[in-house]
């Protein structure tokens, strides 16, 4: 009943470009004991095709209605500015999927197809000739940063396509985005047989496609011998542990890399600093503010200078720029002067000036290699401290910036908006320092902003 008179009538998904994020989304809502069901028909919603083949539909007339309408509509009004925990949980945002609500009954004609009861499981393939030149797939699918690890971890020479390309031989064509992995067959640890059987197994495993050319010339961009096509190092990863840094975001990170992608992480605590061998590793990840001494410091220095990757993790960036690793200036907050000030509500005054969990739109720069494999150039982006950044002063450091009207869903106050639109949720400094000043990897189910993060670690290194 409650249903019937509710305006939604059911939300229409899809993802083409990324069939694991899809599987994971559906996994949860059936886990759940929500009803998905295949679209019965093509449409087209708000500009996005949903075509039969890889869109799903949830209707709102079921036993869950009430969930579904918690992990599905956007809220911005509240009767209450305190929170103990987020302020909204919209699934769909979190996992960055083209979502849209049906309210018309004509629109619903059909729709319904069959009903999913199990996940679809993210098919793979292998498109090649028998002796190709080299193996290529793209960086759009969730899982292609475990096949590139794993990969590299055999001691095959993998490259990155820094520009887009149309590769057509007569047998296949197809046009390939920035952030496309490519493997010559030549010069490999492996045979040209070995390497087929290999990267058949790939395909399996991580759900990806993998396409064999004859030839590096293509038809249209980059040819596959350009200097715009770059060797990438194998990331080794080292992550600052216990004093001064932030627990749960390091536990997150540790999380996603070792159960998602099969990536080790070598956690060191700053005491160590002094005497660790930083020379085994290209990556370090820095969260809150570690205490490390001036003898650890500069061999963190030393180290950047000798080609690292720093990462800064969201309050990780004050202690960048305390240290005077990345010049990085923060908007202040201002206080609010409508307040009166009595002792008594200060701790209610403060609260209702943070930022409790909320989604925020951002704009990205689909052309920078911190934003590659994402297909479109807006991305609802997940923000739970009022910490806000300055933009980095040359232009093409700020690969990914929250909109003019960035509040998606969530509370914020008007003053929190006005300091957070236009402002960076990545930057990128000269000296191989990339900052992510908000959280990409939220209690492992914010799936659609981890590329940003798997993009700082394995292309940090080509960034100019």
């Amino acid at each position: 009943v409650q249903a019937d008179k509710y305006p939604v009538k059911a939300y229409i998904f899809n993802e083409p470009s990324d069939n694991a994020r899809v599987t994971e989304f559906i996994n949860i809502l059936l886990r759940h004991r929500i009803k998905v069901f295949r679209t019965g028909r093509d449409f087209v919603k708000n500009g996005t095709d949903y075509k039969v083949e890889n869109s799903y539909i949830v209707p709102l007339k079921q036993t869950e209605y009430r969930f579904i309408r918690s992990l599905f509509e956007t809220v911005t009004v509240f009767t209450d500015s305190i929170f103990y925990d987020t302020s909204t949980w919209v699934l769909p945002l979190s996992f960055n999927l083209n979502c849209s609500p049906l309210t018309i009954p004509k629109e619903m004609e059909g729709m319904t197809g069959s009903e999913i009861t199990s996940p679809p499981v993210p098919q793979g393939k292998l498109d090649s000739p028998e002796n190709p030149y080299a193996y290529i797939f793209e960086w759009n699918e969730y899982n292609s940063p475990g096949a590139l690890y794993f990969l590299q971890n055999k001691g095959l020479k993998t490259r990155v396509a820094t520009e887009r390309f149309v590769y057509d031989d007569g047998r296949f064509k197809r046009s390939f985005p920035a952030g496309t992995i490519i493997l010559q067959v030549s010069g490999q640890p492996l045979s040209g047989n070995e390497l087929n059987i290999l990267m058949q197994n790939i395909t399996k495993d991580f759900g990806i496609s993998v396409y064999g050319v004859t030839t590096g010339m293509t038809k249209e961009g980059i040819d596959l011998g350009s200097n715009k096509i770059m060797v990438l190092e194998k990331p080794s990863v080292a992550m600052i542990v216990g004093d001064g840094t932030n627990s749960s975001d390091a536990g997150e990170i540790w999380h996603m890399l070792d159960t998602r992608f099969n990536i080790p992480v070598t956690m060191i605590t700053a005491s160590r600093f002094g005497t660790a061998d930083l020379n085994r590793y290209n990556v370090l990840i820095i969260t809150g503010s570690p205490d490390i001494s001036s003898a650890g410091l500069e061999s963190i220095r030393v180290w950047n200078r000798n080609k690292g990757t720093i990462i800064g993790y969201e309050s990780g960036n004050s202690w960048l720029a305390k240290n005077k690793f990345a010049e990085i200036e923060f908007v202040p907050a201002e206080p609010d002067k409508k307040k009166n000030g009595i002792y008594v509500n200060k701790s209610a005054d403060s609260q209702v000036q943070q930022i409790p969990g909320s989604i925020f739109l951002t704009k990205l720069d689909l052309t920078h290699p911190l934003c590659f494999g994402y297909t479109r150039d807006i991305m609802p982006v997940f923000k739970s401290t009022a910490t806000v950044a300055k933009k980095d002063p040359n232009i093409y450091n700020n690969p990914i910036q929250y909109t003019n009207t960035p509040l998606i869903s969530g509370y914020c106050t008007k003053e929190n908006i006005e300091r957070i639109k236009g402002t960076p949720f990545v930057s990128v400094h000269s000296n191989r320092v990339v900052s992510l000043y908000d959280n990409t990897n939220f209690r492992a189910y914010w799936y659609g902003t981890n590329k940003v993060f798997m993009n700082a670690i394995f292309f940090g290194q080509i960034i100019r």
